[in-house]
């Protein structure tokens, strides 16, 4: 007995990507993509998923509007003035963004300046032989050859 079943998909092609991009900017939901091209809905919504986060499908908002990719400017904004007190809305409206954006927009950016600092890559002397070695974290003082030995 075969550990895959047979009923599986497909791997995505390099077209079917395209057309599920081309699918989603254009604002078609979910069910109708899946449709056009022949795969699950959950598959589609995966697929989509894994292509945002990779930074390949920037969707169109369902309402026929456009996705704006974020400024360096805009983000410098949103970060001051929710540091200084001022309402998403106002923040909202200056930029001509929605107050959703806006809110999502700064927990992204606040995150990223929390990011825990003993995480940060640096390069080290190890303590054992010596050597340098790019360590990510603070607590690591060997390099792999000397940390493989204990």
């Amino acid at each position: 007995m075969s550990a895959v079943s047979s009923s599986a998909s497909p791997a995505w092609s390099a077209e079917d990507e395209a057309r599920l991009i081309a699918a989603s900017r254009a604002g078609l939901s979910y069910p109708v993509i899946a449709e056009q091209i022949g795969r699950s809905v959950c598959a589609v919504a995966g697929r989509l998923k894994l292509l945002r986060s990779a930074g390949q499908a920037l969707p169109a908002k369902l309402t026929g509007g456009t996705v704006r990719a974020w400024t360096d400017a805009e983000n410098e904004v949103v970060i001051k003035a929710l540091a200084d007190g001022r309402g998403q809305h106002l923040v909202a409206r200056e930029l001509g963004r929605s107050d959703k954006s806006i809110k999502a927009r700064f927990n992204l950016l606040r995150t990223k300046q929390n990011a825990d600092p003993r995480h940060v890559e640096t390069i080290r002397n190890c303590r054992c032989c010596g050597k340098k070695f790019k360590s990510t974290w603070c607590m690591n003082r060997l390099c792999a050859h000397c940390g493989s030995k204990s």
